[in-house]
């Protein structure tokens, strides 16, 4: 395990603006046995998600496109720590749908698995990411790894 880089993943993803940071080991990861993830944790604002009254507004639709540039920016520069350290990684795209079959959309991996296996929050009835501390007022974003890290018991 490479608890220094686990630490200094953690450390910049919190100094950056996530509010959580979790790891997780995958059943079912492109990696295989090795696959591991990074999760971390994006508070949308909570006045522009106050002022939604039956539909998203165009200061929401700003928002939310700015939030997951933002993850995926974080993302790729967590990648590139993990690839300084020897190891490979591949960034999930915050918002990015892979088309199946003509009309199955589904993304490369579940944001939401990965985060609930990371012990930060879980799905609630309503298929939505709940977060342990802010509920449904997050973005998640996600790094899948070969990196081993050290994963606490939920």
């Amino acid at each position: 395990m490479n608890l220094d880089l686990q630490k200094k993943i953690e450390n910049f993803l919190l100094d950056e603006g996530a509010c959580d940071v979790g790891f997780a080991k995958l059943p079912d990861g492109p990696f295989g046995e090795n696959s591991y993830a990074v999760s971390f944790v994006v508070r949308l604002s909570e006045a522009v998600v106050e002022e939604i009254n039956g539909e998203p507004t165009h200061t929401y639709f700003h928002h939310y496109r700015t939030v997951n540039s933002f993850i995926d920016s974080l993302a790729l520069r967590v990648g590139n720590f993990i690839q300084n350290g020897g190891y490979r990684y591949i960034p999930v795209g915050a918002s990015q749908s892979i088309n199946k079959d003509g009309w199955n959309y589904c993304g490369r991996y579940s944001h939401k698995k990965a985060a609930s296996l990371a012990g930060l929050g879980g799905i609630g009835k309503n298929s939505l990411f709940l977060h342990k501390k802010y509920g449904a007022d997050v973005r998640l974003g996600t790094i899948l790894t070969d990196c081993p890290f050290e994963i606490k018991e939920n």
